[in-house]
């Protein structure tokens, strides 16, 4: 029984190496290797996965070339393997902080990383990338209970107080929150190409979402109604994707 798990073992992690060594000679093939890279990890238990993943030939090397490049492909199965094994990895190189934490991950060093990560996703739309959801709810955990009515919100936090102890604290979320929609949003995504504008209102809608009342003003800051604000009519036609993101999400 053992020789079997160790030869299944062995053909999913060749099978891996397989899958990246022909996701990247094209681009148009590396969001669907990753996603038969994922279906490879979850056959995997975690213990042979954090064991063996170092022995996938070209992972690593994947994984620092895409660093430089902000490639959200590699960042996405970066993050979705270390969700799995739950430990730190040389591996993932400067795609992940090492180690690794939530603040680590939305630091003002690593969000220029995720700036360009989030910049190339946009190369798949209409269609949303899975880098988005990934990056949105590890932002603003799914523990976190709404704040906006006293009552529930005393019920809830008792609730999930036991939950909230692997979960970062409430002023540790609103300062992430603030880094990201500062250097993601505000510095980056808004003063970039329209498709990067209209990916920057998509992500504002995806937060708006899961956010508590009081930390709807660190998304909609000042900044953000000061330039929504100042698009001229006249100028509509130019900011047709923004414009119509802009309506859908008011």
């Amino acid at each position: 029984m053992l020789g079997f798990f160790l030869e299944a073992t062995r053909i999913i992690i060749l099978s891996i190496a397989s899958a990246v060594a022909r996701g990247s000679k094209r681009v148009f093939c590396e969001t669907p290797t990753v996603s038969i890279i994922l279906y490879f990890v979850e056959k995997l238990l975690v213990e042979a996965l954090a064991n063996h993943i170092n022995e996938s030939p070209g992972l690593n090397k994947r994984f620092e070339s895409d660093a430089e490049v902000g490639n959200p492909d590699a960042r996405f199965l970066a993050l979705k393997v270390r969700d799995k094994v739950s430990t730190d990895n040389s591996i993932y190189g400067k795609l992940l902080p090492n180690p690794f934490s939530s603040s680590q991950l939305f630091s003002a060093d690593h969000l220029s990383f995720l700036s360009n990560c989030l910049k190339e996703a946009t190369f798949c739309q209409p269609c949303v990338h899975s880098i988005r959801p990934v990056l949105i709810n590890i932002l603003i955990p799914n523990t976190v209970p709404q704040l906006g009515d006293a009552a529930p919100a005393s019920s809830s936090l008792k609730k999930h107080k036991k939950s909230r102890k692997s979960c970062s604290s409430d002023e540790e979320i609103a300062n992430n929150l603030k880094s990201f929609c500062e250097i993601i949003i505000e510095e980056s995504l808004v003063l970039s190409s329209h498709d990067r504008k209209h990916l920057a209102f998509d992500v504002m809608f995806l937060l708006l979402q899961k956010l508590s009342a009081s930390l709807v003003p660190i998304v909609l800051s000042n900044k953000v109604v000061h330039y929504i604000g100042g698009i001229p009519d006249s100028n509509l036609h130019q900011h047709q994707n923004l414009h119509s993101s802009d309506t859908k999400h008011a």
